[in-house]
């Protein structure tokens, strides 16, 4: 029996923790994880919606205008977009999709379908997979210094990154024991860039991506149907 990788690998992203607690001081909003929130992301406090102006990782985001009720202690965040495919077929999806609401396409979370699993037909793990994923999110390079983009774009990406870990660590699919071996490569631009600096983005829009390769090692699935 072949292993759904890309199914496993969908719920996990759909099982990110997207609860924010925190604690209201006038228009910041006080907390110890900041999780993937970045600047012009859209909160829902109580019956408003507040835009965040600023993120200090895991401690301040700060809002537009004070918020109105300051018993509130927790929202959810909007979820991750997931997509799967190689590079042009997500981007002719994501070129298809431009005309959204930037919250409808980001932050993606991308898995390239070049999966190659192996098969231990009879052990634990099962099956085991090399899995790149791409966490990706738009931002503004040619206006942003670096550490503009760094604290606006890559460090919320960090928060997802950690967010995906934490969600597979809770998957009942994968052997979480031997859930080890990872690395990480950073793409500031998401794009190829020539000698004369001119930029050719990959997926038809100025993004800012963490790749995550990852082995993630697999239950069998002993699920059956009845006729």
């Amino acid at each position: 029996m072949l292993i759904d990788e890309i199914q496993v690998i969908k719920n996990i992203v759909e099982s990110i923790d997207t609860s924010l607690s925190f604690k209201v001081v006038d228009n910041t909003l006080v907390t110890c994880n900041t999780s993937y929130v970045s600047k012009n992301y859209i909160l829902t406090i109580g019956l408003e919606e507040y835009t965040v102006i600023d993120v200090v990782k895991d401690s301040l985001i700060t809002l537009d205008r004070t918020v109105t009720d300051i018993l509130e202690t927790n929202t959810i965040i909007q979820s991750p977009k997931f997509r799967h495919g190689t590079i042009n077929s997500v981007s002719i999806e994501l070129t298809k999709d431009l005309s959204k609401p930037t919250y409808e396409n980001y932050p993606l979370v991308f898995l390239l379908e070049e999966l190659e699993t192996n098969y231990t037909r009879f052990n634990i793990p099962y099956a085991t997979s090399l899995v790149k994923l791409f966490f990706i999110s738009q931002t503004d390079y040619q206006n942003y210094t670096i550490d503009e983009h760094h604290k606006n774009t890559i460090n919320p990406l960090k928060g997802l990154v950690n967010g995906f870990l934490n969600s597979a660590n809770l998957s009942k699919d994968i052997v979480t024991q031997s859930l080890n071996d990872f690395s990480t490569n950073l793409h500031p631009i998401m794009g190829f860039t020539d000698s004369n600096g001119y930029v050719d983005n990959y997926l038809e829009d100025n993004l800012s991506a963490i790749q995550l390769t990852i082995n993630i090692p697999f239950y069998k699935n002993n699920k059956c149907c009845k006729n």
